[in-house]
């Protein structure tokens, strides 16, 4: 049997921490029975929802958005499961579920994480900040996004500033380069990267600065 390791990986910028996974581990594996053949059909939700399992559920405390929370989930619960579907906090979106769109972005004790891809236990003992926490008040990354008009379906625009806050609370003042690779991994279907990263320069550099085309 594979050794266990420790080891991150990382897709866009973004870090998926993971302690003690075999080698050998396989999201096929790990996921419920029925889960796959359900989520070829486009029910990734339901699947997980319906999938039966006698696994006992973990008791996790995190804190979410300045918020201490206990909550009770299962070892294959994912915290984009727990934020959406437990805590309702739905800012967060779930794009492709296996890490390659960035839309499921958040921060975990201020670093940028794809939540589809760490599980809720993981995350015990942590900080967990989303995009609900981006709106709770005035913020100059949010009104650069309007002022340069960085989105059209908003769909992916919480994972890009998610991706984005996590730069800026490491390097306020990141150059076009470090903007460019915080959100490479952050994909927008409506093709509004330019824009995105030029907000996003706008904070950084107010005075001045251009992404290059």
């Amino acid at each position: 049997m594979a050794s266990a390791t420790s080891r991150s990986l990382r897709t866009g910028g973004r870090v998926w921490e993971s302690c003690d996974t075999p080698r050998a581990f396989s999201w096929r594996n790990a996921l419920p029975a029925g889960a796959i053949p359900a989520a070829r059909e486009g029910c990734h939700a339901l699947a997980y929802r319906s999938a039966p399992t006698e696994e006992q559920a973990h008791r996790v405390r995190l804190t979410i958005n300045g918020r201490s929370q206990d909550v009770e989930v299962p070892p294959r619960c994912t915290l984009l499961h727990l934020l959406r579907e437990d805590l309702h906090l739905t800012g967060t979106k779930e794009g492709c579920g296996i890490g390659t769109c960035g839309a499921c972005t958040v921060l975990v004790d201020g670093k940028a994480v794809l939540s589809c891809l760490l599980l809720a236990v993981q995350a015990g003992g942590r900080s967990v900040e989303t995009i609900e926490a981006a709106g709770a008040g005035p913020d100059p990354l949010l009104d650069a996004f309007i002022k340069h008009d960085a989105f059209q379906c908003g769909f992916c625009t919480p994972g890009q500033i998610m991706a984005l806050r996590g730069l800026f609370q490491r390097d306020p003042r990141a150059s076009a380069e470090e903007i460019r690779r915080a959100v490479e991994g952050n994909v927008c279907r409506c093709g509004a990267h330019l824009r995105i990263q030029a907000a996003a320069l706008d904070v950084a550099a107010p005075s001045g600065g251009s992404i290059p085309e």
